[in-house]
């Protein structure tokens, strides 16, 4: 696995009860060079980033579902349990709200991925709640001490308990990261074709395309289709061979008590929503959706991929497009699935989109981003890439350049 690097997340859990440069602004400092220094080191492999609160959630969420959102897609939770109150003669507690998304933490990702920091100069370890005193506590004193020896202290101990956890394995989640390859793939693969419809095949499908489609608007998917030409082979495609991928993707994560169930209910909608773009890009439901201009486009050769490995039985409806350079030799420039035998014949034809079809078409397009959007929020913001998938396809290039 490679390409996009997935930034693994460590959530801060900060309390402000207490002087910013002993607590919550220290300790974000000190898990920062934590950070830092596991970059540097090369046996690390997993990408860290530091989430808290509500970092990067726009308009006025609903804070408590939005934070425990963000633990259940954390790595690491790191809290400030120190006591808040120690001048009161009372019973002695850590700021409530980081002790609440402490007690969420350790059901959603557990106890061997928390660890919690306590100042020892607001209250001894016997001021905390018994069940806490037994877990994971990085304790520090800031009296009559050099902060930045304090700071280095922390920090040493937090990369020690990552680097524990990494090599036993509690980084990863081999199940989860496994599938979600597998459905960033086919994800990745639906982009690349609606790619070659809304922007063409000038574009390439470079990661900042990929970006740039799911930062679509609906006035701008609107006026790429009133004003642009296609040919049958950008807009001809099946999408079946990923539906089924899909369906066996669900079937698996549904039966696996390993795998969170909300990512599931994604791939669900993808999977719906494939059937529903198929069948609305179907003759039979929309004979006129797309209108011909009687015109080839001379510049590309579609080839059928039976005709190039005759042992490819698994995909018997695969053709690609290619670029011609000379009589002998073409680059790749599409792939793709195609059924129905009178599309097949107007793979090369030139066609513009009938105007009454596009808002419907512009609205699945717009259901499609919205699914990934989903996908994403889901499974820590990023695509994995398979770079063996990857190398498959570059290598198909090279071979028909």
């Amino acid at each position: 696995m490679g390409g996009i690097i997935v930034h693994n997340k460590i959530f801060y859990s900060w309390q402000s009860d207490l002087p910013n440069n002993t607590n919550r602004g220290f300790l974000e400092s000190c898990i920062k060079r934590a950070i830092n220094e596991l970059k540097g080191m090369e046996t690390f492999s997993i990408e860290l980033t530091l989430d808290k609160d509500t970092k990067n959630i726009t308009g006025t969420p609903d804070i408590t579902e939005s934070i425990f959102k963000k633990i259940d897609n954390t790595k690491v939770f790191i809290a400030d349990i120190s006591i808040i109150n120690s001048k009161f003669e009372g019973r002695k507690t850590p700021n409530p709200n980081v002790l609440i998304e402490l007690g969420y933490a350790s059901k959603s990702i557990g106890w061997d991925k928390v660890i919690c920091l306590y100042n020892l100069d607001y209250g001894s370890l016997d001021d905390l709640p018994f069940d806490l005193r037994q877990r994971r506590i990085i304790t520090y004193s800031l009296k009559h001490k050099q902060k930045s020896e304090i700071r280095n202290e922390i920090s040493s101990k937090i990369v020690d308990n990552m680097k524990s956890l990494y090599e036993t394995g509690g980084l990863k989640n081999i199940i989860n990261d496994y599938i979600k390859v597998q459905v960033d793939t086919e994800i990745l693969t639906i982009i690349n074709h609606l790619n070659k419809i809304v922007f063409g095949y000038s574009k390439g499908n470079s990661f900042d395309s990929i970006s740039k489609f799911l930062n679509l608007r609906e006035k701008e998917i609107v006026k790429i289709l009133k004003n642009s030409n296609f040919i049958g082979f950008q807009i001809f495609k099946k999408l079946e061979i990923n539906e089924s991928n899909l369906r066996q993707i669900v079937d698996k994560t549904i039966s696996s008590s390993y795998h969170e169930k909300e990512p599931a209910g994604v791939i669900i909608e993808l999977v719906r929503w494939i059937a529903k773009f198929d069948k609305f890009n179907s003759l039979r439901i929309n004979p006129n959706l797309f209108q011909s201009s009687h015109k080839k486009a001379n510049e590309f050769k579609v080839v059928s991929g039976y005709s190039i490995n005759k042992k490819n039985i698994k995909f018997p409806d695969r053709f690609l497009l290619l670029k011609i350079i000379d009589a002998q030799h073409g680059k790749v420039q599409d792939f793709g699935d195609f059924i129905e035998k009178h599309k097949i014949e107007k793979l090369q034809t030139i066609f513009t989109m009938n105007p009454k079809n596009i808002e419907e078409y512009t609205n699945l397009v717009l259901e499609f981003i919205h699914i990934v959007e989903k996908w994403l929020d889901n499974t820590n913001g990023e695509f994995i890439i398979d770079n063996a998938k990857m190398f498959e396809i570059k290598n198909i290039e090279n071979q028909n350049g």
